[in-house]
């Protein structure tokens, strides 16, 4: 297992970072995500505070969102928090056969 041999998850991001060029984001669960970008920038983000129902989907949640909010036209920065969010609406439900929405994901963040 990578981290393993690489100590930590920050030293994992760094080496994937590092060896490919690249921005390496490894989420955490509740414990957010762990981001290392191509130019050694290196930041933590914080999960929301929810009371989880079933993960299943969560991960997928989260990068999907990453991904829209990356094909509109969004930073990194705007992405984040977005995704995050996605991730934690989706632990609030069973199963993972729907996704939040946008406009759910933008009241989730005004609250």
């Amino acid at each position: 297992m990578l981290v393993a041999s690489c100590g930590s998850v920050a030293a994992m991001a760094r080496s994937l970072s590092e060896t490919h060029v690249l921005t390496c984001i490894i989420t955490l669960g509740p414990d957010g995500v762990f981001m290392r970008e191509a130019d050694g920038t290196e930041s933590s983000h914080r999960a929301p505070t929810i009371v989880p129902v079933d993960t299943v989907g969560a991960g997928d949640a989260f990068v999907g969102a990453l991904a829209a909010t990356f094909d509109i036209g969004c930073s990194i920065a705007e992405a984040l928090p977005r995704a995050l969010a996605a991730g934690a609406i989706t632990c609030t439900r069973h199963g993972a056969m729907t996704a939040p929405s946008a406009t759910e994901i933008d009241a989730f963040l005004t609250t």
